[in-house]
């Protein structure tokens, strides 16, 4: 085999190479660097639903509710009424003539 031959083909796989792991490490880079976006998207995400969650309580609802003046629910002062239609078997039908 022809020296020449033997050190180009060597060359040409170290450039290869280098190549290679160049693109690999930026890769990487760009991977670690969305991994911690999402890390830190994901540290929002949990914060922000800890947020609404407090905001929903339902303590925290009637506080705002009377800030706002709204007057608590009394079940004393509720009234129900029930219109209940007459059965169709009392009713007479009419016949025309």
């Amino acid at each position: 085999m022809n020296p020449f031959l033997a050190v180009g083909l060597g060359v040409l796989i170290f450039l290869a190479n280098m190549l290679y792991s160049a693109y690999s490490i930026k890769i990487l880079k760009e991977h670690s660097q969305k991994l911690s976006t999402y890390k830190s998207l994901k540290e929002e995400n949990l914060r922000l639903r800890a947020e609404i969650e407090r905001m929903l309580n339902i303590k925290e609802l009637e506080r705002y509710a009377l800030r706002r003046g709204f007057k608590p629910f009394n079940w004393e002062e509720f009234a129900l009424i029930l219109f209940k239609e007459p059965s169709k078997k009392g009713r007479t039908k009419r016949r025309r003539r």
